[in-house]
């Protein structure tokens, strides 16, 4: 099973307009972010009030929280190759049986893998 969160964002990401997208301010002070069409996605006039469309703002809205997760699931998933990849774990300390990978028997990869089902 897929993690919720991860699932969600997914989902957001299909609805939302395609990429990339761009930002630019208007000479009379009002400033606008369009798709890769040409088509709005927020306009901010120059008084500050802003119009935004709902797909487009659900993401945005989003955003902080889904980047501090899938950041913090890359950590964890790199923390995870880096301790497989690192050949001193391989190695039987002199007077232990086992290495750490044998002693670890899959725990740091399901932790990182187990991320991705909550």
């Amino acid at each position: 099973m897929e993690n919720k969160q991860l699932m969600e964002i997914k989902e957001r990401l299909a609805k939302a307009a395609p990429g990339p997208w761009s930002y630019k301010k208007q000479a009379y002070g009002s400033t606008e972010m369009t798709d890769s069409t040409g088509d709005p996605i927020f306009y901010i006039d120059n008084s500050g009030d802003i119009e935004m469309f709902t797909p487009e703002a659900e993401f945005v809205s989003n955003s902080p929280s889904d980047i501090e997760f899938l950041l913090e699931t890359i950590e964890k998933m790199k923390g995870a190759l880096e301790f497989y990849a690192d050949e001193n774990n391989y190695v039987s300390v002199e007077g232990e049986f086992a290495s750490k990978v044998d002693e670890d028997n899959g725990a740091v990869a399901d932790e990182a893998l187990n991320l991705l089902k909550k």
